[in-house]
């Protein structure tokens, strides 16, 4: 006689992974942040920091490269996405690392100057006049956004509150609705401007 039991299909979603390489303890630490917010949804994230204060885009590549290609790590399976967070700050041939990057199906997070421009989003306004990046109303300069009393800032903040995502992802996008979608915030025009909100809208959107 023919059996009433049916095996149950298992219905849960496969945890889903998203490799970050970054050039910077700042990006570290920040993404360190939101993986530690989001432990208990259905996400995983691999952060590749830079070894030796090595932090050139394109070194920085090339270990990411190598390393979602490890035979033994069989990442090709099970990655949802690859990323490659970096400045234009101190380098002259990003666009080279952004092609190379894509072309190993590696998308590009770009920040100009620097990753503390996303960072500011969440403490206040960024607006850009004749070039110069102005936080609220206050000129700010290169140096100034990599300072200490950026980072002091940044801690102020409670960049942990979903909110507060929010809104730094609504300003970023403020900024930069007016960029050609294939633009890569590598010019001086693009100053105060970041991509990072495109990888965080992904971790939320996946971690659910």
């Amino acid at each position: 006689m023919a059996s009433n039991y049916q095996r149950k299909i298992n219905n849960r979603s496969r945890e889903k992974l998203i490799f970050i390489a970054v050039e910077g303890k700042t990006e570290e630490k920040y993404f360190e942040k939101i993986r530690e917010e989001l432990k208990n949804g259905n996400i995983k994230l691999e952060i590749l920091p830079p070894i030796n204060n090595d932090s050139h885009p394109k070194n920085i590549l090339e270990r990411l490269i190598n390393e979602i290609k490890k035979p033994s790590k069989n990442y090709n399976k099970t990655l949802d996405s690859v990323c490659l967070v970096c400045d234009v700050d101190r380098y002259n041939n990003l666009s080279e690392v952004i092609k190379q990057a894509k072309e190993e199906k590696i998308q590009p997070i770009i920040s100009n100057p620097c990753f503390e421009v996303w960072l500011y989003l969440y403490c206040g306004d960024l607006k850009i006049i004749d070039d110069t990046v102005h936080f609220d109303a206050t000129p700010i300069n290169q140096g100034e956004l990599n300072s200490q009393e950026m980072k002091k800032i940044y801690k102020k903040s409670k960049v942990n509150h979903n909110n507060n995502h929010q809104i730094a992802i609504e300003k970023a996008q403020e900024l930069t609705k007016n960029d050609n979608a294939n633009t890569f915030l590598i010019e001086q025009k693009h100053r105060g401007k970041s991509h990072v909100y495109k990888l965080l809208q992904e971790i939320i959107s996946k971690s659910k």
